[in-house]
């Protein structure tokens, strides 16, 4: 399995990442939301590996991307949620979201260059962060007004996935 393809799985499979340290305090469910974890009484979601023990250096810097984007939520409010999409999925592509309702949305979306998403989303003034998950970069940042209801947003072109990052800044 390429590290890309392990990538892309981790990202489907949790879109969230916390690092494990030692500690005789087990690990249980976190009881505010039931998808993940708790560890030291902060959230945490189990990554494991089939191979290389824990893949190669490049994979690892991927993962480091995956938390660097995760820490910028306040991931354990949010649940899977594709309600607020509209259209706009090119044929072939899918995508994976976890959000907090008029709060906070995180995206991956599968496979495509470029995608034109609709959304529905609260009044608000939100924030758009567009991220290649691949090399961490931000692609392209902007925000906009809103007085509710459907919103397009525009992806700049990609290579192979797309993370997207959408905050509404008055909570």
């Amino acid at each position: 399995m390429s590290d890309f393809r392990l990538l892309a799985g981790l990202m489907v499979m949790c879109l969230g990442f916390a690092t494990l340290q030692l500690s005789a305090q087990p690990i249980s469910l976190h009881p505010e939301n039931q998808h993940y974890f708790l560890y030291k009484n902060k959230p945490t979601v189990l990554i494991t590996s089939g191979e290389h023990y824990g893949g190669t250096v490049a994979l690892r810097q991927q993962l480091g991307y995956l938390k660097k984007f995760m820490d910028t939520f306040d991931f354990i409010k949010m649940k899977p949620d594709r309600s607020f999409l509209t259209g706009g999925l090119p044929a072939g592509a899918r995508i994976h979201v976890l959000s907090e309702p008029g709060k906070q949305y995180a995206a991956y979306i599968r496979k495509g260059n470029q995608v034109n998403i609709k959304v529905t989303l609260p009044q608000g003034t939100y924030r758009v962060e567009w991220t290649d998950p691949v090399t961490g970069s931000s692609l392209k940042k902007g925000g906009f007004q809103h007085s509710g209801g459907e919103a397009s947003l525009s992806s700049p072109q990609y290579v192979y996935d797309i993370s997207l990052k959408i905050i509404n800044t008055k909570k």
